[in-house]
This record gives structure tokens, sequence and C-alpha cells, in this order.
């Protein structure tokens, strides 16, 4: 075994002294590079992979979530400076299991939870303050299941019961939420907030919910109470309406304009005001259905009719007082009367009509133009406007149009000092000066580039060194011949005295063609 070794031992020696120092430096890297590769493929097998069970976690959850895993004696690391916990990876999802069914992670929060375990001896208040704790927990779960927040937080204010209406204080509500990256709320989803939190708390009205993010922005000032009150977001956002409608319509009359006059001749601005009011108009009314009579829908007539001869009184008052003897008539009497009793039906109208914010109120343009107008071309212009803009004089519209020639200095080139100009002159000669150089540089280098290397020709064989030495000695030696002649004898010396050097430098030439 020994003598196998050995003779191994002298194989390899004999093989790494027969190499150069390329190859050597190659056999080195190889064998390292398996080695690394053979270690590194052992540590990755043996290592256990370690996967978050859940992020982001608040420190309480943390917390409850690995004394969870050490009585379950499931190995774990902490990882994200503590705010998520990591098991291994064939654990992971039995682990996400079992802390679900205990309710874990509750987001740092707790909620209707709370009322699990009651106590005896906890008084009126303890249970107040316990309802406010879960209705603000159970809020701040919901808020936190929508996409664009990270977190979320709710604080709840119900006052006292009072005894009278007038002294009674309203709830109120404050929201702070954690905004994702990149991620923004817009107006109908605040607006749903509000009326979440003001839904899910007795006697809070949306108005009374303030919301706020985490870059200090009141989002709840973009909203408009129920009391008609608006707040200064809304302000600046209806100034903002009002501003682009006046934008929209100067740029479509000054683009009109520019076609007919030049661009740069026109000169417009329109002022703008728009009713942002919200109305809404019930109206009934009671009409008759033709001229000043409705429909009748029932008639009733009575009729009587009475004709005989004497005992017939007087009519009217006289014949029906007491005591009062009426003469006795001899000849014939007749009575007949008839009563009608009509129903009509009137109509009945309900319009019902809403009015939408942003109507618009009036509006003002005031046009300019270059040069100067006849009278007549004015008139023309007026109404062009008129009828581009939809100005209306009946609610107040107003439109004028004046000409007048433009400052001729307003389109002139803005000239740099003369300090300034002189210094960018010789900048742009520096830079040609530097510009020139390199080109000569490269020029330079290129001529060397093509000029042919010389090559040196290759040792003729072996055999033919002698027959070329006695030709040489016949006649003069060039100093190529001189040359050649010289490294042949060094190669025969070599050859005699160290084979194995030779040998060597043959190796190397043949190594570096």
């Amino acid at each position: 075994m020994n003598e196998f070794f050995s003779h191994l031992r002298q194989q390899v020696s004999d093989i790494w002294r027969g190499m150069d120092k390329p190859r050597r430096w190659l056999v080195l890297g190889l064998t390292g590079g398996v080695l690394l590769f053979l270690i590194f493929g052992i540590v990755r097998m043996t290592s256990v992979d370690y996967v978050p069970v859940f992020t982001k976690m608040q420190t309480e959850d943390a917390a409850e979530v690995i004394e969870f895993l050490k009585d379950q004696g499931i190995p774990y690391q902490i990882g994200q400076q503590g705010s998520a916990v990591l098991v291994p990876q064939a654990k992971v999802h039995e682990v996400r299991m079992q802390l679900a069914s205990e309710g874990v992670p509750r987001g740092g929060v707790v909620g209707l939870e709370l009322w699990d375990h009651t106590s005896l001896t906890e008084t009126d208040f303890d249970r107040r303050i316990r309802l406010l704790r879960a209705l603000q927990g159970e809020l701040t779960r919901t808020l936190m299941g929508l996409e664009a927040i990270d977190n979320a937080r709710v604080h709840i204010v119900l006052p006292e019961n009072s005894l009278f209406i007038e002294a009674q204080n309203p709830a109120t509500a404050s929201v702070f939420l954690v905004l994702k990256q990149t991620h923004t709320l817009q107006e109908n989803q605040i607006r749903g907030i509000a009326h979440l939190v003001a839904s899910s708390v007795e006697g809070l009205l949306p108005e009374n919910v303030t919301i706020i993010d985490n870059r200090g922005n009141v989002l709840s000032d973009r909203l408009t109470s129920t009391s008609g009150v608006v707040n200064s977001g809304q302000v600046l956002q209806q100034l903002e309406i009002e501003r682009n409608y006046a934008n929209a319509v100067e740029r479509s009359i000054q683009a009109m304009l520019e076609r007919v006059f030049g661009l740069g001749r026109v000169v417009v601005r329109v002022k703008a005001s728009l009713d942002f009011n919200y109305e809404e108009l019930r109206e009934k009314r009671s009409e008759p259905v033709v001229g000043s009579k409705g429909v009748v829908i029932s008639e009733e007539t009575r009729s009587e009719m009475y004709r005989g001869t004497g005992g017939g009184g007087v009519p009217g008052v006289t014949s029906n007082v007491p005591g009062y003897t009426a003469p006795v008539g001899t000849g014939e009497s007749e009575y007949e009367k008839e009563e009608v009793t009509r129903n009509y039906e009137i109509s009945v109208s309900e319009k019902y009509r809403v009015k939408a914010p942003g109507e618009v109120k009036n509006l003002s343009v005031a046009v300019w133009v270059d040069g100067e107008l006849a009278e007549d071309a004015k008139e023309k212009l007026l109404a062009m406007v008129s009828s581009a803009a939809g100005l209306q004089p009946e609610r107040g519209d107003v439109v004028q149009v004046e000409s007048m020639p433009f400052a001729a200095d307003w389109d002139t080139p803005v000239r740099a000092p003369e300090g300034l100009v002189r210094a960018r002159g010789w900048d742009w000669k520096l830079v040609l000066l530097v510009a020139t150089a390199l080109l000569l540089l490269l020029f330079i280098i290129g001529r060397r580039a093509r000029q042919p290397v010389p090559v040196e020709e290759p040792l003729p064989p072996a055999d033919t060194l002698a027959e070329e030495e006695e030709e040489i000695v016949e006649r003069p030696l060039s100093p190529e011949e001189e040359r050649r002649l010289r490294v042949r004898r060094e190669i025969e010396r070599m050859a005699g005295e160290d084979p194995e050097g030779l040998a060597r430098l043959i190796r190397a030439w043949m190594a570096e063609e």
C-alpha cells in the first residue's frame, strides 16, 4: 500500500515538474474551484432554510408568536429588527394554521375577544372602557384590510349621557392611517372610511370623524359635512375646478383666434364663477283638468213635485210661525224642487328636481388683438367669441374685445453679458484645441498600428542544419544568417548538456504558439 502511494506521489510529482507555469496555475484554480463547490454543496444540503411566518408585526404580536413557538418546541429566528419571526420552511404552513386558530397575530390591538372573559367585580366604567377598546380594535382590523393601508389606529370618544339634549356632547373619532408606498386615497375612499367608522359607533356622525395619514395630511378636510358647512379643503378644490374650467375656455378661444390672426398676436383671459350649491326641489301642484272645472266622478240628482187644491199654506216664514193662522186657500197649488250634487276630481302633479353642483353662474372674457381693428371687425369678433364661449347675457356674462399694437421686444432673444460671451468664446476655443490634439494623437497611433510587425522565421529542421552550415561557410554571412547560426549552435549545445531543459524550452514555445 505504501509502495502504491509512493509510486502515485512520484507520478504526480513528475507530471507537476513537467508542466509550465500557466498550466500549474490552471490546475490549482480548477482544484480550488472543485473543493469550494463541494464545500458549498455540503453546507447547503445540511443547512435549514428559515422563512418568515409573518412580517411587519407589532412587538406584542411578535412576543406572543415566540412564546407559542417555545411551547411547541419549534426552532425560530428573529429578523427585520424584531418585526418578523422565521421558522424552518418545512413547518411554516403548519405554524401559520396553528397561530390562526389561536387568533394570532392581532395587529397590535384587541377586539371583541375582550368579552370572552368577564369579572364579577368590574364596574360600569370598566365595561365602558372595555367597549371602547373593543370598538377601536375591530375598526382597526377592518381598516387594515384595505389595499392601500399598511397600518391604522382608531380613537373613539363617547361622552357621558346628559339629561338635557342641549347639553349632550356629540361623539367624535379620529383615525390615523399609515399608507403603503406609492399609494394614495381618493375622495370616495376617504368618505367610505368616515361612514364606516360613523356607522359602527352609536351617535357618531361622519363629519365628526377626523382622518389623518402618516404624512400629516388631514384627509377628512376634502369632505363636505351633511349640514352644508364647507371646509377649507373643499374650498380649495372648488377654486381648482373654477380655474381649470376657465383655463379650458381660454385655451379654446385663443387657439381659434390664433388660427385667424397668427401665433402670439392674441391674448385671451377668462374668469369663471361656478355655483357649487346642491339643491333638491320637490313641488306638488293641484290643478283643474278642463278650464276651471275638473272631471266629474259622481253626480246625484233629487227632484220633488207637489200638485193639489186647498190646504196649502203660503210658502215662506209667516206660515211656519207657531200660533199663526194662515188663510185657507181655495185654489189649486203646485210645488216643484230639484237638487243636483256633483263630485269633481282635480289633477295633482309632483315634480322632483336635483340641481347638481358646478353650474356656471357667469363668465367674463377679455380679448386683446395685435394691431388695429375696424368697428365692424370688432363686432364680428365679439359675436364669434360669444358663440365659442357659450356666453349668455341674461345671466350676466360679459365679453370685451379691444385691439392695440403689442410690444415689439417681447420676442427679442435674451443676450448674455459681454463678459460671459467672451468666456464662452474662450471655452469653445479650448474645446476645439483639445479635440484637434486628440485627433492628431489618434492619427499617429493608427499609423503605428498599421506598420508591419517583423515576424521571426521558424527554425529549420535539425536534419538540414549541417547542410545549411556547410553552405554558409562557403559564402559570406549576412547578419540574419549569423543570428540563425548562433541560435542553432546554442540548441546543439543544450541538446548535449541539458536535454531536459531543451525539452521544457520547446514545450514553452509550443504553448506560446
